[in-house]
């Protein structure tokens, strides 16, 4: 039998996970576990044999080997494993609970809606704590999600430093920050922390998609000053040394003029000549003039300044260029896209929210797993103990099953309850993870959402967390509000309305059910009287909102219900590999597999259902990414030759 064979990744899945209850287990009874006595004592099931065996057998050297992975599986979920060298030299390891879950919050079943709205609002990736608080399962997009959060935020609620593995113009290096807050700005989230150079200490800005090793908390006390705080609290991003501002002149068309007038108040607009505006901006710098340049997708042109016009002619030249390997070379994972160990928590948590239990069909579909996979993760939990409470932590590890069907119990759907009296175990257990989740997407919806509850709920978290994540302002606020009222409300909308591949606003009257965020762009959901269907629209393509009505009656049942990330089973697969600095534009579309290639590239496989859009993908990414696949493997060229031809 093969290391790689499903009977040993079954055997090793439900090891990692027996070993982290153990340690947190160790831990809670105030001394860890020596790696002799944890091989003595684990134990899982073995369905070839019908019993239970010891969880670690072989050799020593085949023991220590595995017992070694296992504890780096552990902390690439974001836990932090604790070794501590006893005086009789022997190592003694656990997981401290407090490390990876946050103090328990009672919320009102009102604060609970409230909490599953603001979650389906903001996505945060399949493996959200949408999963605890919403019957189906979470959407994708969002926020991705990130097991790097767990120990960046504990960081910050402890007030220690951490060290990780970044990548900055194309290399990896190690940084030791002072950690201070976590910025959500335009989608993409950003730890804010105080680094040491050679010129002292400095507030910086570091992506959690560019980190590069999961963070390690470190020794000493962050002696950040309450200017240092504020200061973090007032950063946004830069993408270039240059203090220099950039003066940009371009013109576009009368239509999306009056867009960009919108989204951006500084613009200074001219008059309007044979259709086309001429208008002037300021940039911070040459990066980010090329994006609002390129998310123009050609509907602006540049006049000036001469360096930017130069760039976007080289930026155009190298799409799709990069050197990549084939296709044939790149093997995608068969796994789930989260680990065992990472469903195992989750789940536990969901079961812990649920007072009358969650059955498997239920879970299955909230996590997007098989009934056979929960069976699995769930079956032995039940060899674990209630961890003592005394020390001021209770976690659910033991549940109990109740299956109507006990004689076909392999096929029966049963329920998943936990152990606790009723009445203790109201509260859920949630991951620092999760709070950091909610309260980005509380304060995301209470933008333009307002309602009791959610302020309410989001106090709560704060009494946990404290004030540790600034959340960006929107530009499109008070559209937004427009929306999410008639949304709630019932009404109908007509608006003019901008199409991906048009330079024409047309008018359309819908009515909104939805609202939702996505790779940092709002998205609604309507039903468009003028294609007689349901439609999904870009909040930043409406132009105007020409007129608000009652609802024209009963509407037909949306046939999407993840419709801002259905899984496109028609469309062209593709394949893209994309480099360091251009891989997050692919590595957040919705069901994407990741492959990462060992040079801080990634591979990335999805579908589309329309080739223009991996062509303005493909034209955003510049010489940062290619198309490796046959299908569509020129996508994005001819579009950028186009728009050189008009520079």
């Amino acid at each position: 039998m093969t290391e790689s064979s499903p009977e040993r990744a079954d055997a090793a899945r439900e090891r990692v996970a027996s070993l982290t209850l153990l340690l947190i287990q160790a831990h809670e009874s105030g001394r860890g576990l020596t790696q002799d006595e944890i091989v003595d004592t684990l134990e899982v099931d073995d369905p070839r044999q019908g019993h239970r065996v010891r969880a670690y057998q072989g050799s020593d050297v085949a023991v220590r080997q595995k017992f070694e992975r296992d504890k780096a599986q552990i902390r690439d979920n974001g836990l932090r494993l604790r070794s501590v060298q006893g005086d009789d030299q022997l190592y003694r390891y656990s997981i401290d609970p407090a490390d990876t879950f946050a103090p328990p919050i009672d919320f009102t079943p009102e604060e609970r809606r409230v909490v599953g709205l603001a979650l389906r609002f903001c996505g945060f990736g399949g493996d959200s704590a949408l999963a605890l608080f919403d019957g189906g399962p979470p959407t994708p997009g969002g926020l991705p999600y990130s097991a790097f959060y767990t120990p960046v935020v504990r960081a910050i609620e402890r007030r220690v430093p951490i060290s990780f593995d970044y990548v900055s113009r194309a290399k990896v290096r190690r940084r030791h920050v002072e950690p201070l807050v976590i910025r959500v700005i335009e989608g993409v989230s950003y730890l804010v922390a105080r680094e040491h150079d050679e010129s002292g200490w400095r507030v910086k800005g570091y992506r959690f998609s560019r980190m590069h090793s999961m963070p390690v908390l470190e020794d000493g006390t962050v002696e950040a000053t309450a200017e240092d705080r504020q200061w973090a609290r007032d950063w946004r991003p830069e993408f270039s040394k240059s203090e220099k501002p950039v003066d940009v002149v371009a013109t576009t068309t009368a239509e999306f003029a009056r867009i960009i007038s919108r989204l951006y108040p500084g613009v200074e607009l001219g008059s309007e000549k044979k259709g086309r505006v001429e208008f002037g901006m300021v940039f911070a710098d040459h990066y980010q003039a090329l994006r609002f340049v390129l998310e123009g997708a050609g509907r602006i042109e540049l006049r000036s300044p001469d360096s930017l016009v130069k760039a976007l002619k080289e930026w155009l030249k190298s799409v799709n260029t990069m050197d990549a390997p084939d296709v044939a070379d790149i093997q995608f994972p068969v796994a789930p896209k989260r680990s065992s160990l990472g469903h195992t928590l989750a789940m536990l948590s969901a079961i812990h929210n649920a007072p009358e239990g969650l059955k498997i069909s239920q879970l299955a579909e909230r996590f997007e797993v098989s009934p056979g996979y929960v069976r699995d993760l769930m079956g032995r939990l039940a060899t674990f103990e209630v961890f003592d409470s005394s020390a001021g932590f209770v976690y659910p590890a033991r549940i109990i099953k109740e299956c109507e069907d006990w004689d076909h119990e392999e096929t029966d759907d049963s329920t998943y309850l936990v152990t606790f009296e009723p009445g203790d175990g109201d509260a859920p257990t949630l991951t620092w993870s999760n709070l950091l989740e909610l309260n980005i997407a509380l304060r995301e919806a209470a933008t333009f959402v307002h309602d009791p509850a959610l302020e309410s709920a989001t106090h709560k978290i704060d009494d946990v967390v404290g004030d540790m994540v600034e959340v960006s302002d929107r530009p499109l606020d008070s559209l937004a509000d427009l929306v999410a009222q008639a949304a709630t409300d019932g009404y109908a909308l007509k608006i003019t309305y901008l199409a991906p591949n048009s330079d024409d606003l047309v008018e359309r009257t819908v009515e909104p059910r939805a609202l939702q965020s996505l790779n940092g762009h709002l998205f609604f959901r309507a039903y468009c009287h003028l294609r007689e269907g349901w439609r999904t629209f870009r909040l930043d393509r409406v132009g105007d909102v020409l007129a608000v009505s009652p609802s024209s009656g009963p509407l037909p049942d949306d046939p999407e219900r993840e419709w801002l990330s259905a899984r496109a089973e028609d469309g062209m697969e593709v394949v893209v590999v994309a480099d360091l600095q251009r891989r997050y534009l692919f590595e957040t579309l919705p069901h994407a597999d990741i492959a990462p290639l060992g040079d801080g590239r990634v591979a990335v496989r999805f579908r589309v259902l329309d080739s223009s859009f991996l062509d303005r993908l493909m034209v955003m990414a510049g010489p940062g990414a290619r198309v490796v696949s046959s299908t569509l493997a020129d996508a994005g060229r001819d579009l950028a030759s186009r728009w050189r031809r008009q520079l």
